[in-house]
């Protein structure tokens, strides 16, 4: 089958199709900049442009976002997102689609936090300022 042909598919078939072929590149251009910027297009294109009339509010704070749904279940427990990637990619803002969708589907605030990223300090540190955040 023709990866690139994915008009009749259901679409997030398509797009694993895509992230697929897309995947087949290299991991590293050799430059932390550029893959970051490069991780965070591919998110981007995959994660989807957050949904701004789905009522949900970002609360964002020095290191975390707090996104609460338009409908918020009482009982609903606080939901902590970390999102690894290695310790090398990730921001709280590229991950907003997803983090809204979850929020909205779980009817409860979701928290997500940035962390230090590696090589620029040790997954040691992006750990203990994360324990930190938490306590």
């Amino acid at each position: 089958m023709d990866e690139t042909r994915t008009g009749a598919l259901h679409p997030e078939f398509g797009r694993l199709a895509a992230a697929r072929k897309i995947m087949g590149a290299p991991a590293t251009t050799g430059s932390v900049v550029t893959d970051r910027l490069n991780a965070a297009r591919w998110i981007a294109r995959f994660g989807g442009d957050p949904d701004l009339d789905d009522g949900a509010s970002a609360e964002q704070g020095e290191d975390s976002v707090v996104i609460r749904p338009a409908v918020e279940d009482p009982r609903a427990p606080w939901v902590i997102y970390l999102h690894g990637g290695g310790m090398v990619y990730y921001s709280t803002e590229v991950f907003q689609p997803f983090l809204r969708t979850l929020a909205t589907r779980l009817r409860a605030p979701v928290e997500a936090f940035d962390y230090l990223k590696v090589p620029e300090h040790t997954v040691e540190e992006s750990v203990e300022r994360l324990a930190a955040q938490l306590t």
